[in-house]
């Protein structure tokens, strides 16, 4: 694992939080680390009830004897929700 903060989106977008990490052995060589991400819900209107929540997966695919990354995918979602 990385770090418990990340910056999974554009500038102006708060730094996301670490809710679970996992990592899988693929073989004796290669293991695959799953990292899920989210933000706090936050109230964007103040005059109406309208909440945004921000969430993200990191998957990476690492060598385990020096811990190179081979290849890694960021997927991230934002929610805009009214209850």
């Amino acid at each position: 694992m990385q770090d418990d903060n990340i910056k999974l989106s554009e500038a102006g977008i708060e730094s996301m939080n670490l809710i679970s990490t996992n990592d899988d052995n693929i073989d004796a060589e290669y293991a695959a680390e799953i990292n899920e991400w989210e933000s706090k819900p936050i109230l964007t209107r103040a005059a109406s009830t309208v909440s945004r929540v921000e969430y993200g997966q990191q998957w990476r695919i690492y060598r385990k004897s020096d811990n190179a990354t081979m290849v890694q995918w960021v997927l991230r979602g934002l929610f805009l929700y009214n209850g």
